[in-house]
């Protein structure tokens, strides 16, 4: 491992706080984390999974991780997360990084507008806004792939299962710009959102085993911001990471 080009024999740490996986926890939540734990650990780098259940208060680290679920959990985590909306919003306006998929994307939006329901307020940390989708045959399913600007246009895959129509507000930054399949909603050709280091999409895939380079960016991305200096990771062997990863691209 190097840090600013030279060699480092630092002992490097990383907290990863993983919010509401009490009640967020979707099928590729567990495995997100793991890859960023198994990637870091594997440079030698110590990782603290800190799971803050709805009965805990979030604490500072280093790294955030909010998953997904059924649409029914939102005013639950809402509830949790506006309770500890203090320090989750500093940290994001302070540059730590997140990840936030599926439903967490949801939460950390404006709001989300659930048929024949009153609207409900997110977290707004993302300025985006959700329309609820009635009928299941026009939600936004299937592979996706776009391009990434921070990852040097780098390609992302995944598979979207979106039950929500998202429309990014005030210029707010997408994610990634879509080369094929649908983005956040059916005429918008991009996918997801940015705000300083909070990265949120709706790509419900294993999105980080699935792209290393991805799960590595947010690595490093961490340690710079914790450090203060840009620490580059030593390469990992990715065949099977890389299999997965141009399977999905070539699908149709």
């Amino acid at each position: 491992m190097q840090t600013n080009g030279f060699e480092s024999n630092l002992d490097l740490d990383l907290k990863v706080g993983w919010l509401c996986p009490d009640i967020l926890q979707a099928f590729c939540d567990e495995v997100n984390v793991e890859a960023f734990k198994f990637r870091a650990q594997a440079r030698d780098i110590k990782i603290e999974i800190i799971p803050f259940d709805i009965s805990k208060k979030v604490k500072e680290c280093d790294f955030y991780y909010i998953g997904g679920s059924k649409p029914s959990m939102f005013p639950y985590a809402i509830k949790y997360l506006k309770e500890n909306s203090k320090i989750i919003s500093e940290m994001a306006d302070n540059n730590i990084p997140m990840l936030a998929v599926n439903l967490g994307f949801q939460l950390l939006s404006t709001s989300y507008q659930h048929i024949n329901k009153p609207e409900m307020k997110g977290l707004g940390i993302i300025n985006a806004y959700f329309d609820y989708i009635e009928d299941y045959e026009n939600a936004i399913t299937g592979n996706i792939i776009g391009a990434c600007n921070f990852l040097a246009n780098q390609n992302i895959v995944g598979y979207k299962n979106q039950n929500a129509l998202c429309t990014l507000k005030d210029k707010t930054a997408p994610f990634m710009k879509v080369t094929k399949g649908t983005g956040n909603n059916k005429q918008d050709p991009f996918e997801g959102a940015r705000y300083n280091n909070v990265i949120a999409t709706s790509i419900t895939s294993p999105i980080l085993p699935q792209n290393p380079h991805f799960c590595d960016y947010l690595i490093g991305l961490s340690l710079r911001c914790k450090y203060g200096a840009k620490i580059y990771l030593s390469n990992l062997t990715d065949d099977i990471e890389w299999y997965s990863h141009n399977y999905l691209a070539e699908m149709k």
